[in-house]
């Protein structure tokens, strides 16, 4: 009879069996929230990167390729910008870190032989822009082979060219408001890569030498009287810069650059 009593199981009581499932279920919770919490530290990592992958060098001086994660860790080799480097893993337990102006993850990558990290948001799927290379020459390059629509109204001519992997690049032709207009729609790209790898195509940024992660005022003069300033607006979600415009003083032209899905819209305008 008192060995019965000690029983917790299918022989016990109906409250001692609704207890014993309550406990199970309480415990999976927890390993469920043990096993989930981890994926998202690594949001923007794993999602953009396999093992074996190829990227490109965006950094206009290059970079360190260092030991271990982190800009005080040894170096072991300069990378040049557009020298390519091959994925080897995606650190795990890793959270967004800042260096400087950017937001990024490090990565364990194979360069040359060498094995070392780099700080991925100087790192892109397409190589760089070449100096002297023309617009088309250069989205044929990183994208490959397109297709092309144009539409026509009475005011507004639009040719809209679609690249492999969902790249769309809109130019917009008005005699209203905006004489042309062009779109860049890059998807599974941070808007730091992207603002390095669009850098070079855009008009007004040409003289900005690093990512804006702040609105601010520059001066963009080379004479004394300092008259040409150029305005950066940026938005901010927390930590995330999620959009910045740029706008010259004195010139009809505007810029900007933000988060669009889970890639990057960049869009210039030359106005009348």
């Amino acid at each position: 009879m008192q060995v019965r009593d000690c029983v917790i199981g299918p022989m016990g009581s109906k409250q001692q069996r609704m207890a014993a499932r309550g406990a199970h279920i309480a415990a999976a919770a927890l390993i469920a929230v043990y096993v989930a919490a981890p994926a998202s530290c690594s949001r923007g990592v794993s999602k953009h990167y396999r093992a074996g992958e190829t990227l490109y060098v965006l950094a206009e001086r290059g970079l360190a390729l260092r030991e271990a994660p982190g800009t005080d860790a040894k170096v072991r080799a300069a990378v040049s910008r557009g020298a390519s480097v091959v994925v080897e893993s995606v650190p795990f337990f890793q959270r967004a870190r800042r260096e400087g102006t950017m937001r990024g993850y490090w990565v364990a990558v194979r360069v040359d032989g060498r094995r070392g990290y780099l700080f991925d948001a100087f790192l892109c799927r397409v190589p760089p822009y070449r100096a002297g290379e023309g617009r088309d020459a250069f989205l044929t390059r990183a994208f490959g082979a397109h297709t092309t629509e144009e539409r026509e109204n009475d005011e507004t001519t639009t040719v809209e060219r679609r690249y492999a992997g969902g790249v769309r690049v809109v130019i917009t032709r008005s005699g209203i408001d905006c004489v042309e207009k062009v779109e860049y729609l890059v998807p599974a790209i941070r808007i730091e890569t992207a603002f390095l790898l669009f850098r070079p195509l855009l008009s007004g940024l040409g003289s900005i030498d690093a990512f804006p992660d702040r609105t601010q005022v520059l001066d963009l003069s080379n004479d004394r009287d300092g008259s040409e300033q150029l305005n950066i607006v940026v938005r901010t979600d927390g930590e995330e810069v999620r959009g910045i415009e740029f706008m010259p003083d004195g010139i009809a032209y505007t810029c900007a650059i933000a988060r669009h899905g889970d890639g990057v819209r960049v869009e210039e305008c030359f106005n009348d």
